[in-house]
């Protein structure tokens, strides 16, 4: 654990996650998001958003994420059985790239999305896919929990355009993949380009006032 959660003041505690200020502090640009944004951002996606649908989804915090890189199959199911994965349609994975268990941090977050039905992980990367390996490799050792082959796809998708909003960009991602599912739109049809209510229209709109819009949710919760 960081020093500063050991002795840092308290922000905000929301479910199952704790804000820090030094956490909120990092929504300020040009900072990074760091898993405890993320996962705070989940739990409300979870309970708030879309807590008509926990039936349906599933958003995983990303230090869950991380360790699976480390777990026998039977340790991961044993955690994914508590959160009843194998009843949910979509399943939304934080990506990062440290594989160092030792140490927090990495330099990129992307959003690895599963679709149930289909058997297939989505990868939506903001930074040309630099995060494929790490990825590919949550997949594999995720889809090890799954009695039929699973797929991988990297999907084309909106970019950012600065070395700092790529946890925005997984949040956005996550919100309006989930939001078109919950209102019927198929998530193919969110991936293509020429649709106003898809990610290459959306995202690039919501990434711009995320970052304030969390900070107001973490207001109202203190």
């Amino acid at each position: 654990m960081d020093e500063y959660k050991k002795n840092g003041k308290k922000a905000v505690t929301y479910h199952d996650v704790t804000l820090y200020e030094e956490d909120v502090q990092l929504l300020e640009k040009p900072n990074w998001l760091n898993d405890n944004l993320i996962s705070f951002y989940f739990e409300y996606l979870t309970f708030q958003v879309f807590e008509k649908e926990k039936n349906r989804f599933l958003f995983v915090h990303p230090s869950t994420v991380f360790m699976f890189q480390f777990l026998s199959t039977e340790e991961m199911k044993e955690i994914m059985n508590s959160l009843s994965f194998q009843d949910k349609e979509f399943i939304f994975l934080p990506i990062n790239n440290n594989s160092n268990v030792e140490r927090t941090g990495g330099s990129h977050w992307s959003l690895l999305l599963f679709e149930s039905k289909t058997s297939t992980f989505f990868h939506f990367d903001s930074c040309q896919s630099i995060n494929s390996s790490p990825a590919t490799v949550i997949a594999n050792q995720f889809g090890k929990l799954f009695s039929t082959k699973t797929k991988y796809q990297s999907i084309n998708c909106p970019q950012q355009k600065n070395g700092h909003d790529c946890g925005i960009f997984l949040l956005a991602f996550s919100f309006i993949l989930a939001q078109n599912i919950s209102n019927g739109i198929h998530l193919e049809r969110s991936l293509l380009k020429d649709q106003q209510e898809g990610i290459f229209y959306r995202v690039p709109l919501y990434v711009k006032s995320l970052r304030k819009q969390i900070k107001s949710i973490i207001e109202e919760r203190k």
